[in-house]
């Protein structure tokens, strides 16, 4: 595998992991229900190793000489993780699916 193949496989990677942490500070932000605390205390935690892990991402990228991808836009391309759509979500709700 060249490097050129490598980095544009890193680029989804880097992507997907960008929107799974945004993803994940959505339920953060706005879970409710008897188990609150405790998930939410869980993605906070998960959201934070992300964050670490896109960055070491990045820099595998850089260090193969070539530019990280950046920007929201650039992220909705290149994943294969989609959005969801959720303003509060229900620990009662969120256990059922």
């Amino acid at each position: 595998m060249t490097d050129k193949t490598l980095v544009e496989h890193l680029g989804v990677v880097l992507a997907d992991t960008y929107v799974t942490m945004l993803q994940t500070q959505c339920v953060h932000w706005n879970i409710e229900g008897s188990d609150f605390f405790s998930i939410h205390n869980m993605t906070q935690k998960q959201y934070e190793e992300m964050f670490e892990a896109i960055d070491e991402i990045a820099e595998r990228i850089r260090a193969l000489g070539f530019p990280a991808p950046c920007g929201i836009k650039t992220y909705q391309t290149l994943a294969t993780v989609k959005e969801f759509e959720a303003t509060m979500l229900s620990t009662k709700t969120a256990c059922q699916h």
